[in-house]
């Protein structure tokens, strides 16, 4: 029993001596890091057994990459202790925050953990800083910031330094934008800030952004730059071009003070010699605006265009500019003769009315009678003509018989000479012209079923045209003048211009007219041929001939009557013919269906003196859109019409039968017409037609002879001028001025004493500052004078060169006033009279309208 209790001890204890094989391990459990840098700490390991232990080490987390050990397996005797360094190699993109990292320590059997908590940090490598962040200045001056960049670190680090947000209004530079320190060490970085423009002022912020490369860090410095407004000048504001001409001229410009001196300003301006400045010193309080000149004076060999200047306004300490641009143009046609153009531009309306009286005129019935004598007079003088040809016709026939006889006299003679020895010749000729005879016959009945002979007694003439030969003639003498006086079209290329603009005017005018026409010419016809006109109304035409016609003239054209059938006219038209029998036509007609709704019937109506006659017509064919119509019909003026549709009203009856205990209705449908009594009227005397030559005739005289009072009284303004306006004398005749007004004496002490530049044709009196302007007789032109103004101390004025003009006034200037009062009143009178005759028209053909459309209904 004893034996057996001591071996169950022992295997007990050898038992629990294995299980219980242990050791201990501990460290830190948080950790300081800094990225870009190594950190270090010891872990401690102790064999608490009494047997010898070998301990594994291994990691776990998301930063087990960086942990480094001195060794990963430690060797332990009984009750050995034993320390392990960790390494912690952090790099610079690692994210600054709290990191879990887990170590295992694996020994024979046992494993146990030891969890870190890994702070990462940033490392502040950037020390970035400056004593002077605001800074004051004046405008246009340069300013200077002195920044100072430390690195802090145990590394070499490179920085990079900008400016975080562009800015419009000021230059900035930094040196170096780049640099590199080693540890510890630290340099200075300069920031200049300079002004675009000196008129810019107020606070601005310049933020400076410096960077790292190793640890990417990332720092902002604020500064601040405040630019006084101690004297910066407001020059032309607004103001970009000035439009000038080749005339000496001032452009008036204006200069504020917006700053808070009273500064004086030095004005010049950069350009073309022809451009200067007055004054050439201002001085202005703040918030004050004061008026300054700039001069033009360009000479004529100057070329046109836009020319680039700089004013500039400097004080003491800055400059400020303004840059314009001058355009330089000479003067238009109208800036250079107002007068005239005025003149030109009233006769172009009396061009106008004039054309536009004479078409008017041309479309009434007294002009077409004239029209018609003067036709048949020219058809009496072509009679005489032929009948005067036809008699030399006679005379040359008789000769030339005469010729022949004694030929075929002469030809016999010699054909019995020669026929004994051209026996064998003449058979040959025979059969020959046998042959040919028969070729002939052939050639003529081939011919006779093509063609139809017809002799002239049997055709008709037409009324010839008028050649064109007299306005090519026109055309060809005024090239030979236009081409003769070349240079001097050249030269007034304005009017030339103008002249062009009317006669394209006038022929756009007649090209509008021609197209309410359809004209069709035939040297000679024998059938009906269709001529295609419009797509509406009348859409075709067909002249039936029964005798072939010569120079034959078909027109058809849209017209407009004072007095329509009825309110609802489709078309109104008119035939006419140079050939007065052919009378009879056959027209197409196509009306829309939209307007066919509208009207009971579609009539045709002729025009006979003040009445409409209907004529037949009919219906040939309809479509979608459209009806489509033929009629027969002469020359003269025609109306496509239709009489309004009326309403319908129906009218319910009930009648009881005397049988019958049941009512029936019945109905009947009754058109009410509105029955009116028409009255007859007579027809009345037609006028005589009054000649309206002499009318217009005076009317055209009254018209010139206003323009041309117009002309002559009509003030010449001058251009302005600074200092004395230019003088406008008559010959002979004292013009007195009074200098006084154009010269100020700052002291205003004394008088002052004036004289004036010599003059050739002038003679110049001064006295008590009035100049005694005396032209000599029977002389014309224009000379210049500048008058020069002296004080008791001896300081001299120069005035500006006066112009002094000399000119024959063919109506005197009280005149002048009474005659253009007078041609205004003129004009208003006519315009009044016009626009009552044009009303009364008006008035007369709306009734005459009204009266015809209630006799038709």
């Amino acid at each position: 029993m004893r034996t057996k209790l001591i071996t169950y001890l022992t295997l007990l204890l050898l038992l629990i001596t294995s299980a219980s094989a242990n050791f201990n391990a501990y460290g830190k459990t948080q950790i300081l890091a800094n990225t870009c840098t190594q950190t270090q700490t010891q872990l401690t390991i102790k064999n608490t057994e009494n047997i010898p232990q070998t301990i594994t080490l291994s990691t776990k987390g998301k930063i087990a990459d960086y942990a480094r050990f001195t060794t990963i397996t430690a060797q332990l005797q009984p009750q050995e202790t034993k320390k392990i360094t960790v390494y912690y190699d952090i790099p610079c993109s690692l994210e600054p925050k709290t990191y879990q990292l887990d170590i295992y320590f694996t020994g024979y059997d046992i494993e146990k953990q030891l969890t870190q908590e890994i702070i990462v940090q940033k490392l502040d490598s950037l020390d970035l800083r400056t004593k002077e962040a605001e800074k004051t200045t004046k405008p246009g001056q340069k300013t200077e910031y002195t920044l100072t960049l430390k690195n802090p670190t145990k590394l070499i680090e490179k920085y990079e330094l900008s400016i975080d947000e562009t800015n419009e209004d000021l230059e900035i530079e930094i040196t170096p934008e780049k640099t590199t320190l080693k540890p510890k060490e630290q340099t200075q970085i300069k920031i200049t800030a300079q002004p675009k423009d000196n008129t810019i002022n107020g606070e601005y912020t310049i933020t400076i952004r410096a960077k790292t490369q190793k640890t990417l860090q990332e720092k902002i410095l604020p500064l601040k730059l405040t630019i006084e407004n101690t004297n910066i000048p407001q020059i032309a504001q607004g103001i970009k071009t000035i439009k000038t001409n080749y005339e000496k001229s001032a452009a008036k410009l204006k200069i504020k003070n917006t700053g808070e001196q009273t500064t004086e300003y030095k004005l010049t301006v950069q350009g073309p010699e022809w451009i200067t400045i007055e004054p050439a010193a201002i001085t202005i309080q703040p918030e004050e605006e004061k008026e300054i000149q700039l001069i033009l004076a360009p000479a004529k060999e100057t070329k046109k265009g836009n020319y680039e200047i700089t004013l500039k306004a400097t004080t003491q300490e800055t400059e400020y500019t303004k840059k314009l641009t001058i355009k330089l143009k000479p003067k238009t046609f109208i800036e250079k003769h107002p007068t005239l153009s005025v003149i030109l531009a009233i006769l172009l309306a009396g061009i106008i009315t004039i054309t536009a009286g004479l078409i008017h005129y041309s479309k009434k019935p007294s002009f077409k009678r004239k029209i018609k004598q003067i036709k048949k007079k020219i058809k009496e003088y072509k009679k005489k003509q032929e009948k005067k040809r036809k008699e030399k016709e006679k005379k040359k026939a008789a000769e030339q018989k005469k010729r022949e006889q004694e030929q075929k006299k002469r030809e016999q003679e010699l054909k019995k000479k020669k026929e004994k020895q051209e026996q064998e010749k003449r058979k040959q000729k025979e059969k020959e012209e046998k042959e040919r005879e028969r070729t002939q016959k052939k050639i003529e009945k081939e011919f006779k079923k093509t063609h139809h002979i017809i002799a002239k007694e049997h055709t008709i003439k037409g009324a010839k045209e008028k050649t064109n030969t007299p306005i090519i003639i026109l055309i060809l003498a005024m090239l030979a003048v236009i081409i003769a006086s070349l240079k001097i079209l050249i030269k007034n290329w304005d009017y030339t211009l103008l002249g062009l603009i009317v006669l394209a005017t006038i022929y756009l005018v007649n090209k509008i007219r021609k197209t309410k026409t359809r004209t069709k010419h035939w040297k000679i016809i024998r059938t009906g041929k269709t001529t295609k006109l419009w797509k509406k109304g009348i859409t075709a035409i067909t002249p039936r001939i029964r005798k072939p016609i010569e120079n034959l003239k078909l027109t058809v054209k849209k017209t407009k009557p004072i007095i329509p059938p009825s309110s609802n006219t489709y078309q109104t038209f008119e035939i006419k013919t140079n050939v007065k029998e052919l009378q009879e036509y056959k027209i197409t007609i196509k009306t829309s269906k939209k307007w066919i709704n509208t009207v009971e019937e579609v009539k045709l109506a002729k025009l006979h003196g003040h009445r409409w006659q209907k004529t037949n017509i009919t219906k040939t064919g309809e479509d979608k859109k459209h009806i489509y119509y033929t009629a027969t019909t002469e020359q003269g003026t025609y109306a496509i019409y239709g009489k309004p549709l009326q309403k319908t009203i129906i009218i319910k009856q009930t009648t009881k039968p005397k049988t019958a205990k049941t009512t029936q209705k019945t109905e009947k449908t009754i058109k009410k017409e509105p029955t009116k009594k028409i009255k007859k009227i007579k027809p009345k005397k037609p006028r005589k037609p009054v000649n309206k030559t002499p009318i217009l005739i005076t009317g055209i005289i009254l018209f010139t002879i206003l323009t041309i009072i117009s002309a002559i009284t009509m003030p010449q303004e001058e251009p302005p001028t600074k200092g004395i306006p230019t003088q406008i004398l008559s010959p002979g005749k004292t013009h007195i001025l009074d200098l006084n007004p154009y010269f100020q004496d700052p002291d205003a002490e004394g008088t002052l004493e004036f004289t004036a530049t010599q003059t050739k044709n002038i003679d110049i009196k001064i006295e008590n500052g009035k100049a005694k302007i005396t032209p000599k007789k029977d002389w014309t032109g224009e000379e210049t004078v500048k008058f020069i103004a002296t004080d008791e101390e001896g300081a001299t004025a120069t005035s500006n060169p006066v112009k002094l003009k000399v000119i024959k006034r063919l109506i005197p200037p009280t005149l002048q006033k009474i005659l253009t009062g007078i041609s205004a009143g003129i004009t208003i009178l006519l315009t009044i009279i016009t626009f009552a005759t044009v009303k009364k028209k008006h008035k007369k053909r709306a009734k005459k309208k009204k009266k015809i459309s209630k006799n038709t209904n």
